[in-house]
């Protein structure tokens, strides 16, 4: 437990973080919050536009859709203070990507395939790497300066 201001914070395992810190890292990941809810609303769509006659068209609407989500969890990892482990990101990423896919699974007019889910992960996870593996060298330098 600790003390800010008049706000008593209570810190241990599954507990809620409030008070600035905590409303600074909701803000920041935010649009990747509501990025993820367009996502789940567009994979209980069933009546989606078909796709061009274009081969893997699907594949890469997974793969943009999804790096998407990875860029706006990697700016929210850069800009909401403390920070979780970049996995934990790219996991909920693929939690997100796999409920889509089984979601999809048992729905008569959609079809959940192991594919779409790689794209899925291979666009959140270059996202992620865009948003916040160019930064990381930057950070660490900045810490190393005396």
């Amino acid at each position: 437990m600790s003390r800010i201001g008049r706000r008593t914070i209570f810190r241990g395992p599954g507990a809620a973080v409030t008070g600035a810190g905590g409303m600074r890292r909701l803000m920041a990941y935010a649009p990747a919050l509501v990025w993820a809810a367009v996502l789940v609303l567009l994979a209980g769509a069933t009546d989606l536009p078909s796709t061009p006659g274009i081969r893997h068209f699907d594949k890469l609407a997974h793969f943009g859709a999804y790096a998407v989500l990875g860029v706006l969890l990697g700016l929210g990892w850069r800009h909401g203070g403390r920070r979780p482990r970049r996995g934990w990101l790219l996991v909920f990423a693929l939690l997100l990507g796999a409920s889509d896919e089984i979601r999809h699974s048992r729905m008569p007019q959609r079809s959940g395939e192991l594919g779409d889910w790689m794209a899925d992960a291979l666009g959140a996870a270059t996202g992620l790497y865009l948003a916040t593996g160019t930064g990381r060298r930057r950070d660490d330098e900045e810490r190393q300066e005396p």
